[in-house]
């Protein structure tokens, strides 16, 4: 701050030195001054950037007063406060123009004087820069100068250091900003410089990075562009000799004399006396230079590529014509075997119209009869197919609803697990998270049919449990009762136990029964809830749970009911033949 303040008196001086060519009564000023002159920012004050000017410089050098002015603006009309400052009374009646301003509007005129004490710190800051950077040149240009300044920055005070180095005493006459910040404070300055100069290396650096990167790339493209043109003028070249070996092979092919011989002896093609006795060869040669110049380059190389690409296309013609020959056999068997089929319809039908008349009835009757019972069996054999495929399935559903129930009681009673492995499943699968959750890693190992699923595919499986969650949660609001409902949608898949246990209730507390239905064993396993209820009170629990469930399978239909209890049973009359289920849809 207290360089800043410097830098301002020193500039003050050379305001105030221009001051008397501006300064006019404020009334001849209001006449003459033109708004390019004077910036007249406020409605109902003339403040002119001299005033603020001068008015800055006084606040610079009364710290004190300038904090409190700052803090409140309105003590310049305070009189106890002028009397305590005498300074500030004595400056403001110097300059009746700043006092006028100020009275008027504290508040704003010190606003404005913020704002223009503000700008003039970043002039001083931007200078500052230019500083640094026009002395960081000098300093590139003078090594020695530069690695003994920064080791020791009081040199700049030493007289006899600095007539040593005439460009350093030079350069110092010229900048005597620099000249000044430098014998007053040199190792801030150099530190500061030494800033500066790594900032500028390493922005020098970060533009060789990126020219040297944007060299690479270019290269890079350049390379490529050359290969794909070297790759392209080798293929034209490849193009044009397998065109030139073809243009020769047909000639050779219909002067099959000169062709034997340039074959046993590629040389006589620069034999003068060879050309002149077949004027046909020499008429070619001279209408194709290129192949010319490839044979008298090397005669015997041509024609090895010649002799490869006749027996080319000797072997392809030969392809060609097998291919033909195969073709013409297929046409011809196949025309044999139509007029074959054609004679074998006719012998039959004449065969068929002279069949003994005495073929009866009875013998159409037990072929008939025959292919009935053949139809019957693999209609049952297809129905029975149909209902296999059927229970699968639902005894597929009906484990994976249990697992997804299992599951979800589980998560009830561990909420913490539950928030974790909804947020991300996958943690199932996480054999660190499953050890630091003994009672999951109990669960888990206590039912694999979980397992299997959540290692499987943890996100299907959490989603079905989310899903299943969604709807007890719904029934729970409602007043319902979720063991309920989940039992009431397994008697719904199992008719038989429904229509039993309808008729006893007390089967479900009966040993030698729940022995001999596993799948029901199987599901009290899975809901320990449910078991408890029905334990209390199985009446109530069943009748209860039966209004959730029905169900329709084979030629049953059990329907029940949850006011009554009752189960009806729907048996088709014995008399009529059952009708074969259709198979699913697909």
């Amino acid at each position: 701050m207290i360089k800043k303040r410097h830098l301002l008196v020193r500039n003050a001086v050379a305001i105030l030195a221009a001051a008397p060519l501006f300064w006019i009564a404020p009334g001849v000023n209001a006449q003459s001054s033109s708004p390019s002159q004077e910036s007249r920012t406020s409605p109902n004050s003339d403040i002119t950037r001299q005033e603020l000017a001068r008015f800055d410089q006084f606040l610079d050098s009364h710290q004190e007063i300038a904090q409190q002015l700052r803090h409140d603006p309105s003590l310049v009309n305070d009189q106890n406060y002028m009397q305590a400052h005498p300074e500030l009374q004595t400056f403001l009646q110097d300059h009746p123009g700043v006092r006028e301003e100020v009275k008027e509007n504290p508040n704003y005129f010190m606003r404005q004087e913020n704002r223009y004490d503000r700008r003039e710190d970043a002039r001083d800051d931007n200078n500052r820069r230019q500083e640094l950077a026009r002395f960081d040149q000098f300093l590139d240009n003078h090594r020695e100068v530069s690695e003994q300044l920064r080791r020791d920055p009081s040199l700049v005070k030493n007289q006899q250091f600095v007539q040593s180095h005439p460009a350093l005493q030079s350069y110092l006459q010229d900048h005597p900003a620099i000249r000044e910040d430098l014998t007053r404070n040199p190792d801030a300055f150099m530190r500061q410089e030494e800033r500066y100069d790594r900032r500028e290396d390493a922005s020098r650096d970060d533009a060789r990075r990126f020219d040297n990167r944007d060299n690479d790339a270019r290269q890079d493209r350049d390379r490529d562009a050359d290969r794909d043109a070297d790759r392209r003028d080798n293929d034209r070249r490849d193009n044009d000799r397998r065109a030139q070996l073809a243009q020769f092979d047909r000639f050779l092919d219909s002067h099959r004399e000169t062709a034997e011989q340039l074959r046993r002896d590629p040389s006589l093609v620069k034999n003068q006396q060879f050309l002149q006795n077949h004027p046909a060869l020499q008429t070619y040669l001279q209408q194709h230079p290129d192949i010319q110049q490839r044979l008298d380059q090397n005669p015997n190389a041509f024609m090895r590529q010649e002799n490869r690409f006749d027996n080319h296309e000797d072997a392809r013609n030969r392809d060609f014509d097998r291919d033909d020959a195969r073709r013409n056999n297929d046409r011809d068997e196949a025309r044999t075997r139509d007029n074959d089929r054609r004679d074998n319809d006719a012998r039959g039908r004449d065969a068929d119209n002279r069949t003994d008349a005495r073929s009866n009835n009875g013998d159409r009757d037990v072929r008939d009869r025959n292919d009935n019972d053949m139809r019957d069996r693999n209609d049952r054999d297809r129905d029975n197919g149909y209902r296999a495929d059927n229970d699968a399935r639902q005894d597929a559903r009906n484990r994976d609803h249990g697992q997804v129930a299992s599951f979800d009681q589980f998560l009830d009673k561990h909420r913490e697990i539950a928030e974790q492995l909804r947020r991300d499943p996958s943690l199932a699968k996480n054999q660190q998270f499953v050890n630091n959750h003994p009672a999951l890693q109990a669960y888990l190992q206590d039912h694999q049919g979980v397992r299997e699923q959540l290692y499987q595919n943890p996100n299907a499986f959490m989603q079905q449990e989310k899903a299943y969650d969604s709807r007890e949660n719904g029934m729970g609001r409602s007043g319902m009762n979720r063991e309920q409902y989940s039992f009431g949608q397994f008697l719904g898949t199992h008719s038989d136990i429904s229509g039993q246990l309808s008729k006893d209730p007390s089967l479900l507390k009966n040993r030698e029964y729940m022995s001999s239905h596993p799948e029901l064993q199987a599901y009290m396993k899975t809901h320990p809830d449910a078991q408890s209820q029905m334990a209390k009170d199985p009446d109530s629990f069943l009748k209860a749970s039966q209004q959730f469930g029905s169900t329709k399978t084979g030629t049953s239909t059990s329907t029940t009911t949850g006011t009554t209890g009752t189960v009806k049973t729907t048996t088709p009359d014995a008399s009529k033949p059952a009708e074969a289920p259709k198979p699913p849809k697909q």
